[in-house]
């Protein structure tokens, strides 16, 4: 119920007024539903009481992280960092390694988050999928690295099947 609650509470900011995807950086967090907040909260100290950890508790605790946060900046990147490794301890999923890596990128910088992009491009199940590429773009483009950066984005404009996905690359594309 808590995470349930801590994705609806930013429902209202997730989209500009024409539809476009906006990243929790860009989220006006003066929209997100306070209320929805303290109640996902409350489900989640309830849940953690009983001391077992499992996915959904985890995942609670990362937006929860998100949703204590009074803006983008001031996100407890290194407690994130902890949820994910705990996450992965339980589930050693290559979408959560990739999900870790932009984490990572904020701990350790760019190039720490490139080290493991370099390891996870070798799954073969993420060699198709869009975000590996979208990530690795962002932090080509944060070391400067403009034409990987680029190649990366174009590469992830051809994975990715989604329209409102495919606006947001084409405008990070746009950027650079």
């Amino acid at each position: 119920m808590a995470l349930m609650l801590f994705q609806v509470s930013r429902f209202p900011a997730r989209q500009d007024e024409e539809g476009r995807l906006l990243t929790l950086e860009e989220q006006d967090r003066s929209l997100w539903d306070q209320r929805l907040i303290r109640q996902a909260h409350n489900h989640l100290q309830t849940a953690s009481a009983f001391g077992q950890v499992n996915d959904y508790i985890l995942q609670a605790a990362m937006a929860g992280v998100h949703a204590t946060a009074p803006d983008f900046e001031s996100t407890n990147w290194q407690a994130l960092l902890g949820i994910y490794d705990a996450q992965l301890r339980l589930n050693p999923n290559p979408v959560i390694r990739l999900n870790r890596v932009v984490v990572v990128q904020k701990v350790h910088g760019s190039a720490a988050a490139l080290r493991e992009l370099d390891i996870l491009s070798e799954i073969p199940t993420l060699q198709d999928y869009y975000l590996l590429y979208a990530i690795r773009a962002e932090a080509f483009k944060e070391l400067g690295i403009g034409d990987a950066a680029r190649e990366d984005l174009q590469t992830a404009l051809k994975l990715t099947r989604n329209d409102r996905e495919r606006a947001y690359l084409e405008e990070k594309l746009l950027t650079l």
